[in-house]
């Protein structure tokens, strides 16, 4: 057993055999899990609904990007593949117009898809708390706090509202965020257990997220070193089985695309263009919250060009820029960290300030915390620090924007319960010395 893990009930908790049987602590966990899952279900349905029926927010489900995903899906289902009325498109990954097309041959119209994916929110919230019990594990926490820190997490997820928000709308980001968190669940499995299945089940898992939204692929390849680093045994061979299962399905698109579009395109063909929005030169990489035309010098492409070549066309001047002035190439990182981050767009109402203090700020604070405690406690817990920061480096390089940051509070929530253990424990720490002073007087 690697040193880096700390097994349930032999380092914390060694009576916890005798104290509880282990029947009626999965029956727990079982009970935990399904309240979380009801709860989470039940938010983003009546979210779902009522912003459907009584439009509180000017914001309606069916957005600009969704248009482009309902036209993919009815192409799919139709037996034409992933294709527009251009050709064959590699323009998004290929995983959420399929789920889009099965959908739409079920007969659901944008509000059916809104609610299907209301149980994909729910999923995520019940696989956060599965990730906070493993990280509770893998740290040495007593059995007796894995459900407390289950609970902090679950409940988190169902309520927090940045994740709500994107249930309704036909976007990658419900998911996205599931297969994220499936993906780091499996592997915190694969590394406390040793398991084959396990590994090949997150590299599955961080594949299909990967082609639902591309920027996870850098995750993905940290995920697979994180597992060398800190596995309990079979480290190669889950390493192994994880890289295969994560090739195999992007190799295949990859062979769809060398077919169709004449490039074995392995993600999407968004890359150019998301680089040069991040780094053109004379432009901010993004402010307000936003990436827009006001943040980059508009190109003015040449007339002709395929998909392929667009996005070939906007990596060149890209690169160009970058290395025409690195110096201000690198200078825009804290401002695109910045945007990412920052609490509210320019300009939001003050509802948006007052839920962004109340959820966003603790998120912040607590989750910030948490994974930072985590990490120093064992290497087998450190996942949520390093996918956090992998993230966040991520779009400072290319672009950030408020958008963006959802899968980085989605880490943040899965070590946001032991940052708010260890305030809580600092304060009754506190209480008692402040008691025990008083006594002596």
């Amino acid at each position: 057993m690697s040193r880096y893990w700390r097994p349930e009930g032999r380092i914390l908790d060694q009576n916890v055999r005798s104290a509880r049987p282990r029947a009626d602590r999965d029956e727990r966990i079982t009970l935990i899990l399904l309240g979380i899952g009801a709860l989470a279900l039940a938010v983003r349905v009546l979210y779902v609904l009522v912003q459907t029926r009584a439009q509180l927010f000017d914001a309606p489900f069916v957005a600009a990007d969704s248009v482009l995903y309902l036209e993919l899906g009815a192409n799919i289902g139709a037996g034409e593949g992933m294709r527009t009325d251009e050709g064959p498109t590699a323009f998004v990954g290929p995983v959420y117009p399929l789920l889009i097309a099965v959908l739409l041959r079920a007969g659901l119209d944008p509000l059916g898809i809104g609610l299907f994916q209301a149980l994909i929110g729910a999923a995520a919230a019940v696989l956060v708390a599965l990730v906070a019990r493993e990280l509770a594990i893998a740290a040495g926490y007593d059995t007796r706090a894995q459900p407390v820190v289950m609970w902090v997490a679950g409940i988190g997820t169902a309520l927090y509202p940045h994740m709500v928000l994107w249930t309704g709308y036909v976007l990658t980001e419900t998911l996205f965020l599931c297969l994220a968190a499936g993906c780091v669940y499996a592997t915190l499995q694969a590394a406390r257990k040793a398991s084959l299945p396990a590994a090949v089940a997150a590299g599955a898992l961080g594949s299909f997220a990967s082609l639902t939204r591309s920027a996870f692929l850098a995750c993905a390849i940290l995920i697979l070193g994180w597992l060398i680093w800190s596995a309990s045994g079979r480290r190669y061979a889950l390493a192994v089985l994880f890289f295969v299962a994560l090739a195999f399905p992007m190799a295949l698109w990859a062979a769809r695309n060398a077919a169709d579009l004449g490039r074995p395109i392995f993600t999407a063909t968004q890359g150019g263009a998301s680089l040069y929005q991040g780094n053109a030169r004379g432009g901010t990489g993004g402010s307000r919250g936003y990436s827009d035309s006001l943040d980059a010098p508009p190109l003015e492409l040449p007339p002709g060009l395929n998909e392929v070549e667009r996005d070939d066309f906007y990596m060149r001047h890209a690169i160009d820029d970058i290395r025409a002035d690195p110096a201000g190439t690198i200078a825009r990182w804290p401002s695109k960290l910045w945007n990412m981050w920052r609490p509210a767009y320019e300009g939001a109402s003050l509802r948006n300030g007052v839920v962004t203090l109340a959820t966003y700020a603790p998120l912040v604070a607590f989750g910030g915390a948490g994974m930072v405690l985590l990490a120093m406690r064992s290497r087998g817990a450190s996942l949520p620090a390093i996918l956090v920061i992998a993230w966040a480096a991520t779009h400072m390089v290319i672009v950030g924007l408020i958008r963006y940051r959802v899968p980085g509070e989605l880490f943040l929530l899965m070590a946001f319960p032991f940052g708010v253990e260890a305030a809580w424990r600092s304060a009754s720490s506190v209480l008692v010395l402040r008691r025990t002073a008083r006594a002596r007087r």
